[in-house]
């Protein structure tokens, strides 16, 4: 008998990419319970290129586990690469996992993301945390708690809070810079931080993205 593993939609965005705006419907999420069928769609989902996908007959796409069976025998590859959101992802790998697949064959690429976790720089020194150069008395108090580094915010200095971090020589994750690819998404241990620009998903509760973060007071974060 067929065993339903997911049933994942998402409303398409516009995102920049590559200099240009792009229409997608490739962020899906895990549907929580029941999802109606309609005549041209599921509840809830849309799609970016209407040419090839959604409409009449195509309302809902299949994925057959025996088709990546097929495709492991016709490539002679035994590996998995998962490439999407974060919980899409996570419940793929779930998913796989049920089926008997060893987790060292499982790969994960961020969508428009990046290996590097800083992207252009190359065999650059590591130095210790240290305060920036233009410190001031007044703004909102960032603390990298791991780095034992406090700073104050300057709104007219710093965009995000990852150009504050690299100010200060603070270890950090980034790729996109945007708030597209959750590279630099990190533990926000207290405090609150507004978005600008908005990303495209929210983080984790608890959680912030650096590279398009401004603080609204006092925080704490995780590095």
């Amino acid at each position: 008998m067929a065993r339903l593993l997911s049933v994942n939609v998402g409303l398409p965005r516009d995102i920049e990419w590559k200099g240009r705006t792009v229409h997608t419907g490739i962020w899906k999420d895990p549907a929580p319970g029941r999802c109606r069928v309609g005549r041209l769609n599921l509840e809830g989902d849309g799609q970016g290129d209407l040419v090839g996908h959604g409409g009449e007959q195509r309302a809902i796409f299949v994925y057959q586990i025996e088709s990546y069976r097929y495709w492991q025998e016709q490539l002679k590859r035994t590996d998995f690469v998962l490439c999407g959101p974060t919980r899409f992802m996570a419940d793929m790998k779930e998913a796989l996992a049920t089926l008997g697949v060893a987790p060292e064959r499982i790969h994960v690429e961020l969508f428009n993301g990046s290996e590097s976790i800083t992207p252009g720089v190359v065999s650059a020194a590591p130095r210790a945390p240290h305060l920036p150069k233009d410190d001031a008395d007044t703004g909102p108090l960032v603390s990298f708690a791991r780095s034992g580094i406090a700073a104050h915010w300057n709104a007219s200095g710093y965009q995000s809070i990852l150009e504050l971090a690299e100010a200060c020589d603070v270890p950090a994750r980034w790729s996109c810079r945007t708030g597209v690819c959750h590279t630099c998404e990190s533990g926000l241990v207290s405090g609150a931080v507004v978005y600008g620009p908005e990303p495209l998903e929210k983080p984790a509760d608890g959680n912030l993205l650096t590279c398009c973060s401004q603080p609204i007071r006092d925080v704490v974060i995780d590095l």
